[in-house]
């Protein structure tokens, strides 16, 4: 099984604890990568990281992980919040496995910083020693 991380950015997207009352009754997250969308919409895990930045200084903390069983494009040519093509979620009636992190918890692992720092925004694929780190803060 594969893991995926997606980067939720407060600046365009609000503090992800807003989101919290939505999330709890089906979880989500958005991307435009399509490739890692379909992949974790395959009953894989995805983290939601948000990053934030203090100066120069730049934070990752993980937000909540579920299990993606589906994901939806955008009608048309349209635009999930005007700027992602793809919404993941849970399909009905599906466990999500969702664990929510309130408040987001510091990933101060340098592995993991040092990794995700080297992602390009939206979707990418975990490796397995990295999702055994994330996997420990959720409990």
């Amino acid at each position: 099984m594969s893991s995926y991380a997606v980067r939720h950015l407060p600046e365009d997207l609000g503090d992800v604890t807003t989101l919290y009352k939505k999330i709890k009754k089906i979880p989500f997250s958005y991307t435009s990568k399509a490739f890692e969308t379909e992949m974790a919409s395959n009953n894989n895990y995805i983290y939601v990281i948000q990053r934030e930045k203090i100066g120069r200084e730049t934070f990752y903390k993980l937000a909540y992980r579920y299990r993606c069983s589906a994901f939806h494009k955008a009608a048309g040519n349209g635009k999930w919040l005007g700027q992602f093509d793809f919404k993941n979620t849970v399909k009905y009636g599906e466990d999500s496995e969702l664990e929510i992190l309130d408040p987001p918890v510091a990933i101060t692992n340098e592995d993991f910083n040092s990794w995700y720092k080297t992602q390009t925004f939206g979707m990418c694929e975990i490796p397995i020693e990295l999702e055994n780190l994330l996997s420990i803060l959720l409990k």
